[in-house]
């Protein structure tokens, strides 16, 4: 059965050098910017990808995961399906998240 996932999502991402290409693109959903340096992770395998300056990042190599969970330090983590990812072109976009950090008493 997994045998079979990955025949298909290597059809379904043209990596016959047809169709849809495997770069992910990473952007913030407020301003479209690029989100340089979200890790790309592939559900199960644990295997990822960092995007670079433009928030791209090559994915074969998580070709055969189940999924792939997409976070970047201030957005919120999202989970996408493969077929989400192929019906979106490969563009993400992350959801602005608060972080709230510990205050720290400083004293003189």
């Amino acid at each position: 059965m997994r045998f079979l996932k990955v025949v298909l999502a290597m059809a379904a991402l043209g990596s016959c050098g047809m169709g849809w290409t495997q770069v992910i693109t990473v952007q913030s959903a407020g301003q479209s910017d690029a989100l340089v340096a979200a890790q790309v992770v592939g559900i199960p395998s644990g295997l990822f990808v960092l995007t670079d300056q433009a928030g791209q990042a090559e994915i074969s190599t998580l070709i055969g995961s189940d999924s792939i969970l997409i976070s970047h330090m201030g957005y919120r983590d999202q989970t996408v399906a493969w077929g989400d990812l192929i019906r979106a072109n490969g563009k993400v976009y992350l959801e602005e998240q608060s972080l709230f950090l510990p205050s720290i008493p400083v004293t003189a």
